[in-house]
């Protein structure tokens, strides 16, 4: 990030503390120091100091965005984060499910300005092999209970012995839960089908050799993931919970599936895995959807107005 700031020309200054409590001095000078229309917070730590500061005679004007599900929903550390939120008057998301996490969890944002801005895909991925010439399964994300990926491993086996499909699945990244995952695969046996390929620096290649990707996490907050399989055309099935279903329009970009029922995702596998042209016609819908709900221009001009509605009301 400081390599790109300086690429660009782009002033910035930076301190780092392991408290938030030994951060407020030099964020207090700093503002005081310099003026800003806007001050932008990402994380609850640097919101409670920025409420502590304002409360030092601070005038500057703050927004806030979340980035994802709170993380502070029980006593005290729910109510210092409720307490700092009232600092500030306008917010930003990265979905509607994330939004209304948050208003939910905080009584603070109860008529507050909140708005809606979507990731962008970002990264300049290009399909290049055709359906036909794809085969298998992809999963992407760390390895943890939240993104359920036993989920995956019980469809691929519920394939392989209801349907007599023996589908090979790819699972892309690391992380706490890989060696229970690894045991679930022999319990199941289906060892010989579940590929564990950790952290790769080329998954464009993964995307463009498979046929379908699985989403089937729970309270996701946005899914950058899933935008990049359906910008590479793959037919998406993804958990009906978080912000999935705002990605996917179900029949039409990709398949919405009821939450940890992995019969269900495997019904639904064995009825399309073999429809090519509806695979294809899927895939184009989901990519199109891509280019015109989560560019970055998009996304951009997302901020633009919320800073503008912000700063000039």
């Amino acid at each position: 990030m400081m390599k790109y700031l300086k690429s660009q020309n782009i002033d910035f200054n930076f301190t780092y503390h392991k408290s938030i409590w030994t951060s407020v001095p030099d964020f207090y000078n700093y503002l005081k120091n310099n003026q800003y229309d806007a001050v932008h917070f990402y994380t609850d730590n640097v919101m409670v100091i920025g409420k502590i500061v304002k409360l030092m005679g601070i005038k500057h004007h703050y927004v806030r965005s979340f980035e994802g599900a709170p993380m502070y929903v029980k006593f005290p550390h729910k109510y210092l984060i409720n307490w700092a939120l009232t600092s500030c008057k306008d917010f930003v998301s990265i979905s509607k499910y994330v939004e209304n996490s948050y208003s939910v969890a905080y009584s603070s944002l109860k008529n507050k300005n909140k708005t809606v801005v979507y990731n962008a895909m970002v990264h300049n991925l290009q399909k290049h092999n055709d359906v036909l010439e794809r085969d298998g399964i992809i999963c992407v994300g760390t390895l943890t209970n939240q993104k359920q990926f036993d989920v995956a491993i019980h469809i691929v086996s519920i394939l392989k012995n209801r349907y007599k499909k023996e589908i090979s699945l790819y699972i892309l990244g690391e992380g706490n839960d890989k060696s229970k995952l690894q045991n679930l695969t022999k319990d199941l046996a289906v060892e010989d089908l579940v590929h564990f390929e950790g952290v790769v620096t080329n998954p464009e290649s993964y995307y463009d050799k498979c046929r379908l990707f699985l989403h089937p996490a729970y309270n996701e907050g946005f899914g950058l993931v899933l935008i990049e399989a359906m910008k590479m055309e793959l037919g998406v099935l993804v958990a009906n919970s978080g912000a999935l279903p705002e990605i996917v329009e179900d029949g039409k970009t990709g398949y919405i599936l009821p939450l940890r029922q992995p019969e269900v995702w495997a019904d639904k596998i064995n009825e399309i895995y073999d429809d090519l042209d509806l695979l294809r016609q899927i895939g184009k819908q989901a990519s199109l959807s891509v280019e015109e709900n989560f560019s970055v221009e998009r996304h951009i001009n997302g901020y633009i107005n919320f800073y503008k509605s912000s700063i000039h009301k």
